[in-house]
């Protein structure tokens, strides 16, 4: 049915159709209170869980505001890609050598080669 609708139409004249039509309900319908109702309704599910469990989910909270302040200081620090990858390997590299000691301390670290990861790393290889 939409097929036969849209069978005069060329397909860019489509998709800037949609790209409009996605654009202006997100801001035509996406108001301050449905923002808020969002973030209500967030709270809410967490309080939710949070009773249902029966211990506060620090972990999951903790993960969301690392994400959130990452996001924040990628918008707010301007720099290139290659400058801005660079610190990100610099600034975590530190944890991630401490967790690989704390692995390596409890006899848990196993570096390698398996057949099942050759093949799994190589199976996209160019000749």
């Amino acid at each position: 049915m939409i097929a036969h609708s849209l069978h005069g139409l060329s397909w860019p004249i489509v998709i800037v159709l949609l790209i409009l039509f996605f654009f202006y309900s997100h801001y035509l319908f996406a108001s301050a209170t449905a923002h808020v109702s969002a973030i209500l309704f967030a709270f809410i599910g967490v309080l939710y869980m949070t009773l249902k469990v029966g211990e506060f989910p620090i972990v999951s909270l903790m993960l969301a505001f690392s994400f959130g302040i990452y996001g924040l200081l990628k918008k707010v620090v301007h720099i290139d890609a290659i400058s801005s990858i660079t610190v990100e390997c610099i600034v975590t590299a530190p944890a991630g050598l401490i967790y690989v000691g704390y692995l390596w301390q409890q006899h848990q670290l196993s570096f390698g080669m398996n057949m099942s990861s050759f093949w799994l790393l190589f199976s996209g290889a160019n000749k």
